[in-house]
């Protein structure tokens, strides 16, 4: 068996781009010469087994201990085997061409691979070639000693695949039209002279082929040889073309007809050394420590793809003029002249490519060729795929048709090469599918795995680890390229499964980890991020350093990388800290993290820029602790701190940027704008620049430097964003006129290279053009703020990242802003409401003007656009969870709760900001070792998949679910200002624009309020609290209070920390309005509507239950009143109440399904560092995060425990808490408590409600009971609330004279409650308890659709 014999089986020439090769028939005539040579000789035993091992080869089966025929099992009888010295040649002739595929694919020959992550596999695919220059060496001393048709055959196979590399790499220095020219980079490595000799050896090789009439491989040769042309720009690329194509033509060719279209096809759409694959359309210089490695031309996609490929204007429609005449397609031909630039002219391009390979594809299918046809069908979906909709930051409706088409070629060529039996262009196919897959497609987590398994099975790591680290690549350009988070969040995962699979190189996957943070930080996901940073730490520790340690051990200048690497790490652990923790988790972590870099490097460069992140580390911990003193109410203390550190911290000339970045932040946090405006002044690009190069050296001269010219858009972003935070309009103005000079349309197409996501660039420049008086533009760039970041959010199915994305620090900037718009266009300029001060100066406030509220308003009023604004941007998580209709089974839909939610606690728990409890860690640990864990994203059901209109209804029929008589109030707040609307059924009332109460001004009011009573309680300044409440209404009330004087029921929409601030206690006419006014909330107008289309359960069975303190479990301070509340409540509806210390979780459960009313008297702890895991005390903590199982139909819930209707409010106004939680699960009403509650007053409290429901004589709204209770406790005299006990007292005494053994459920329950009863008088005649302090009589808030009305029948009142 000679070469010419190896060549004809696998369909002419053994090397992998060969089209006319069909595996599956490669397979079969090998195994038909097997059986035929019963009795062969030595020669034909060796020459099978060879065939056999090169098989493998082709079909990706090189090496492994999986039970698939490798390579390696093949070659090894022929090299240990007896066959002779001629055998012992061609197997290391053969070793060292599958060698060089194994590290250096044929797929990718073409790829640029010496900058970005994949140049870091060139150590590994370095050592390769040492190793096959070795064996070149040994087989060049044996040559004269083979036979000349072996000899030749070494010579083919050498020539061919290593002229070809070093061809290709020569060309690509030499054309002035590709990236290394068009970047400026440096051009020393150009030797014209090593091209030319490549082509003339390669010309040789030709000749000699088609001397010894070995025509397949005489024209492969012909091919390598255009290709290089094209390659190099030449001009003689053409010619060559249509002279191979010729020749093919002159034999009856039709392969290779088909061939030529595929070469005209490539030299059309792709770029030298690109083959078309979508992964590796993009070339890639330099590397970003937070992910960006992307490098292109142009910021414009289509313009770099026009500009830095190897074509020009006039060889393009020269090109596009001959497939024209060829396919009859004269309109390509007109296109091409008439196109203006250089986009129109690569489009042009691209749809005569596409014929190209649509003709390749026919004549492959005519011919039988399936490989062909699959590498035919394959390119046109790439190149669909690069026209279409890679350019684009995000995917409407329209591009699912051709989203639809693309995903169809590729599941075909899949087929077609699995038919040829072509594995390794299967999971090309694959990697390309998975990363078109929505997240809701189950089939993408398992291709995914399944490409690193098999790569790391079969022995093709580098060809695998390829495929992952250019999905990293893509990941990049999605995101800094495209402005699509959510996609380059897919690229990442994808790309981090295979190479976790593949078990790649530590530094791979530290670098993919570290681009997923920055990714999640920039859109707040906090806790995906806080999952990516522990996997990151794990990485660095584990990996990282092994090997970085071992490779020091060779070359002790490794250890320096470590010390970098952990730089990198550090840089991420302090920007997640300044997010996500608190202060003393940022100081413990943090700095725990630069003693490691210390370790490691203690160079002078390095003792620097820690001497900067510890200076930055106090700064922000600073902050931090702000944030949590103003969360206490102690609002005075924290800023005493941050104003301190302003006044009594000299600025220095020669401060460092990262300490003026951190106390601009400090004036912004304070909001002392002036200041800040001051300190920008100092901040110079030059800077910036040091800073973003990780304080390494500075990149002097700007310039044409593409890598100084991406950095330079990031210094000028930072700087930006906080000119735009600090209201430096001029200074703004100048900044966006220079990214615009650097990136075109920077601020009105989303696909321009940037640090931060579209949206928010369309909402910077809103506002500098708002503050311009520019306000049509204004309003267009609020309009495509939302626009992009509603498909950005639309797009992402997991509910945790949806929810982290709202709580983004720009978000609810952009509907207000929209409101804003709107409000101004019917009213007078900028209002002023001042409340920030106990007394308001009258002479300063202005009070937009009031509209018509006879009529319903017409779609085009302004009010009636701003409250559409503000909708869209209210609540939607909640939104969506009220709207979802379960379309799936019971079944299907019980499996994902369950699925998700343990998911979702074990992330919980993972990122937890605490140390975890006993219980949380065994828990923790029983989940991390569970498989029924989901990936992230993961979504099966596609519950959020459906469009926001479904979640989110519009004018008029968003005040459907406004009942009669009932005014809605509605706040939107954002760092700009307060939104005030007041609504009802038959339109708009009112609507006002206050740009002086902010979010974090609001904050501090609600901090002080809710603080003040959280740690005095009734001892809290009653005085005080009024006097707060009083300045508040002047800003939350007052503007309406016509509008609500005149209606019985007032529904509030919180925003912000108003949604954790009991709104009843707001006062209307110096008394509280939840006296005057049936009150509650809900989270939005759709929520509202949502909750009415409900249905309702169609049982009348009540669940009661209490924790009175018999069993008392981790030290908790017993409740008998609560007991008592629940036999009180329980003999109203005759249900025994259950010991909460005797209900599970999973019962717990069960009663809130089947029940239409629960009680629950309990213990209830809020957690500020994991609200979701914030829980009421049964027999197990039942945490907010157990009602992802729950699904409810209950009526009412009244969770009678402390701090039980309280939450964090994300910046989209949803709330981590209970309230939300619960109706979301399916619940109507909900009733909790915001602060701690006395158990005796509670008892009381919730008592009169259910006396007043019984006592109504028609179905009542439940907002007015709650009413009617609440005021009788507030102005009820001693002797009632005594006579009340008493009462209680008498009805002890009726369930003990009905045997019910009361005392068993509350132990000396009676005594007690007779104890309460002796004391509530004192000897002055005062009641023991002021009940007219809000911290008893405003604790509990009612959430939810409580227009619902109730016509209960206790057994007994």
């Amino acid at each position: 068996m000679d070469f010419r014999d190896v060549c004809d089986i696998f369909g002419g020439t053994i090397f992998l781009e060969e089209p006319r090769g069909n595996f599956a028939t490669a397979r079969e005539q090998i195994e038909h010469r097997e059986r035929s040579a019963a009795e062969a000789s030595n020669d034909e035993k060796a020459a099978i087994l060879l065939l056999k091992a090169i098989h493998a080869a082709l079909v990706g089966s090189l090496f492994g201990d999986d039970e698939s025929p490798k390579f390696q099992q093949y070659m090894s009888p022929l090299y240990q085997g007896d066959f002779g010295p001629r055998w012992q040649f061609r197997i290391k002739v053969y070793i060292v061409l599958v060698s060089s595929w194994q590290f250096y694919p044929p797929l990718f020959r073409f790829c640029t691979l010496e900058r970005g992550p994949v140049s870091m596999l060139l150590d590994t695919i370095s050592q390769a070639h040492a190793h096959n220059s070795r064996l070149v060496k040994e087989l060049l001393d044996l040559v004269d000693e083979v036979e000349p048709q072996d000899e030749l055959e070494f010579r083919i196979i050498r020539e061919v695949w290593t002229l070809a590399q070093r061809a290709l790499e020569a060309a690509r220095i030499s054309n002035p039209s590709y990236l290394y020219h068009v970047l400026g980079s440096n051009n020393s490595k150009h030797k014209p002279e090593i091209f030319e000799n490549c082509c003339s050896r390669l010309a040789d090789v030709r000749e000699l082929a088609e001397a010894l009439s070995f025509d397949t491989i005489s024209n492969y040769a012909e091919r390598l040889i255009l290709e290089v042309r094209q390659a190099q720009g030449s001009p003689e690329s053409s010619h060559l073309l249509k002279s191979l194509k010729k020749r093919y033509e002159a034999s009856n060719d039709e392969v290779g007809i088909g061939i030529c279209y595929i070469l005209r096809a490539d030299s059309l759409v792709s770029g030298p050394f690109t083959n078309p694959i979508a992964l590796n359309l993009l070339p890639v210089d330099g590397w970003d420590y937070l992910g960006s490695d992307t490098n292109l031309d142009e910021l414009n996609y289509i313009s770099t793809l026009s500009k830095g490929y190897s074509f020009n204007a006039k060889s393009l429609t020269k090109d596009v003029a001959d497939v024209s005449e060829e396919l009859d397609a004269m309109h390509l031909k007109e296109s091409a002249g008439n196109a203006d630039d250089d986009r129109d002219s690569w489009e042009v391009a691209v749809s005569a490519a596409i014929l190209c390979y649509k003709e390749a594809e026919d004549i492959f299918l005519k011919a039988g060729a399936v490989r062909g046809q699959a590498l035919a069908i394959s390119r046109r979906a790439c190149t669909l795929l690069t026209r279409e909709l890679l350019p684009r930051s995000y995917w409407d409706d329209r591009d699912r048709i051709i989203l639809d088409e693309i995903k169809g070629l590729f599941e075909q060529s899949c087929e077609l090469f699995a038919k040829a039996d072509d594995t390794i262009l299967v999971k090309l196919t694959q990697m390309h599918l998975m990363l078109l897959a929505s997240h809701g497609n189950k089939d993408i987590y398992e291709v995914k795995h399944n490409i690193g398994e098999w790569g790391y099975n079969s022995g093709n790591w580098t060809y695998t680890a390829q495929l992952g680290l250019l999905a990293f690549r893509l990941g990049d350009h999605l995101r800094y390229e495209c402005g699509s988070s959510s996609r380059a969040r897919l690229s990442y995962h994808c790309a981090g499964s295979v190479l976790l699979e593949l078990r790649a190189q530590g530094t791979s996957l530290f670098q993919l980890q570290c681009a997923i943070v920055s990714l999640f930080l920039s859109t707040s996901s906090s806790k995906a991020g806080k999952l990516y940073l522990q996997i990151a730490k794990i990485s660095f520790e584990k990996r990282v350093k092994v090997e970085l340690e071992r490779a020091a051990e060779q070359d002790p200048s490794w250890s320096a990388g470590i010390g970098f690497f952990a730089m990198v790490l550090a840089d991420l652990l302090i920007a997640a800290c300044q997010k996500w923790e608190s202060a003393a988790t940022m100081r413990k972590v943090c700095s725990d993290q630069l003693r490691l870099v210390e370790s490691y490097d203690s160079s002078p460069i390095s003792q620097r820029w820690l001497r900067r992140k510890r200076a930055v580390i106090h700064i922000y911990s600073l902050i931090s602790e702000y944030e949590e003193d103003l969360d206490r109410g102690d609002s005075e203390v924290g800023e005493s701190k941050l104003t301190d550190f302003l006044e009594h911290t000299n600025v220095s000339e020669d401060e460092d940027i990262d300490t003026k970045l951190a106390r601009i932040d400090v004036c912004l946090q304070l909001r002392r704008f002036d200041m800040a405006q001051d300190l920008l002044k100092t901040v110079d690009v030059c800077e910036l620049l040091t800073e973003f190069s990780m304080g390494l050296a500075a990149l002097p001269n700007i310039g044409d430097n593409l890598y100084k010219r991406r950095r330079s858009i990031k210094a000028y972003e930072s700087k930006l964003q906080r000119c735009i935070n600090a209201r430096d309009w001029r200074k703004s103005a100048e900044l966006v006129e220079l990214l615009e000079s650097f990136s075109p349309d920077h601020f009105e197409f989303p696909g321009n290279y940037s640090y931060v996501e579209p949206w928010q660039r369309f909402l910077w420049i809103g506002l500098l053009q708002e503050s311009q008086k520019k306000y049509e533009t204004s309003y267009h760039s609020f309009r495509q703020s939302l626009l992009v970041f509603y498909h950005e959010w639309i797009s992402v199915s997991d509910q945790e990242q949806r929810r982290s994305q709202l709580n983004h620090n720009d978000f609810n900037r952009i509907a207000t802003a929209l409101a804003r718009f709107h409000l101004r266009r019917h009213t007078a300029e900028a209002p002023v409401l001042s409340v920030l001060s106990r007394k308001v100066d009258r002479t300063k406030v202005r009070i937009i003007e009031r509209w018509n509220t006879d009529i319903i308003l017409s779609k085009d009023a302004g009010q009636v656009d701003a409250l559409e604004a503000l909708e869209r941007g209210k609540a939607l998580s909640i939104a969506a969870s009220l709207s979802f209709k379960v379309e799936s089974s019971i079944a299907d839909v019980r499996e994902w709760d369950r699925t998700h939610h343990s998911f979702r606690t074990w992330l919980d728990l993972l990122t937890l900001g605490r140390p975890r409890t006993e219980d949380e860690e065994k828990e923790y640990q029983l989940l991390d070792k569970s498989d029924r864990l989901l990936d992230l994203g993961a979504n099966p059901l596609n519950v959020d998949k459906r469009p926001l209109s479904d979640q989110v209804l519009m004018y008029p029929e968003i005040l459907a679910g406004i009942p009669d008589d009932t005014v809605v109030i509605y706040y939107s707040l954002s760092e700009d200002g307060l939104a005030l609307l007041s609504i009802a059924r038959t339109g708009i009332l009112s609507a006002f624009w206050n740009p002086e109460i902010s979010a974090s001004a609001t904050r501090q009011m609600v901090c002080r309020y809710v603080g003040s009573i959280a740690e005095h309680k009734d001892s809290a300044p009653e005085d005080w609290l009024v006097c707060l409440a009083l300045s508040m209404s002047e800003v939350f009330i007052e503007p309406l209070q016509a509008d609500i004087r005149s209606r019985s029921q007032v529904i509030f929409i919180p925003s912000g920390d108003l949604a954790r601030f009991p709104l009843g206690a707001l006062y209307l006419d110096n008394l509280p309005l939840l006296l005057q006014k049936a009150i509650f909330q809900v989270p939005s107008l759709s929520a509202l509507y949502h909750l009415g289309q409900r249905p309702m359960c169609t049982q009348s069975r009540v669940s009661v239950i209490a924790r009175p303190g018999t069993i008392r479990d981790n030290d908790e301070a017993a409740l008998p009143m609560a007991g008592i509340e629940a036999l009180l409540v329980g003999k109203m509806f005759g249900s025994a109440p259950l010991e909460a210390s005797g209900v599970s979780r999973n019962q717990f459960r069960e009663e809130l399904e089947q029940c239409s009313i629960m009680h629950l008297s309990t213990h209830g702890y809020f957690d500020t560092s994991a609200p979701r895991l914030s829980y009421i005390s049964l027999q197990e903590r039942f945490r907010v995060i157990d009602m992802l199982t729950v699904r409810t139909k209950a009526v009412l819930v009244i969770f009678s425990a402390c701090v039980s209707g309280t939450g964090i409010t994300n910046k989209g106004d949803d709330v981590l808490g209970f309230s939300h939680a619960i109706l979301a699960a399916g619940a109507h009403v909900y009733v909790g408590a915001l602060w701690t509650a006395n158990d005796l007053v509670t008892m009381i409290h919730m008592i009169l409600f259910y006396m007043e429901l019984a006592m109504m004589e028609k179905p009542t709204r439940l907002a007015d009971v709650w009413r009617q209770a609440t005021l009788f406790l507030y102005i009820a005299k001693p002797y009632q609330i005594k006579g009340l006990l008493a009462s209680f007292h008498t009805r002890w005494d009726d369930i003990e004279a009905a045997g019910l053994l009361p005392n068993q459920f509350v132990r000396n329950g009676r005594r007690k409650l007779q104890k309460a009863i002796d004391e509530w008088i004192t000897p002055s005649g005062e009641p023991a308890l002021d009940l007219t302090h809000p911290y008893y009589w405003a604790n509990f808030v009612m959430i939810g659709n409580a227009n619902i009305t109730m016509h209960a029948a206790p057994r007994s009142v």
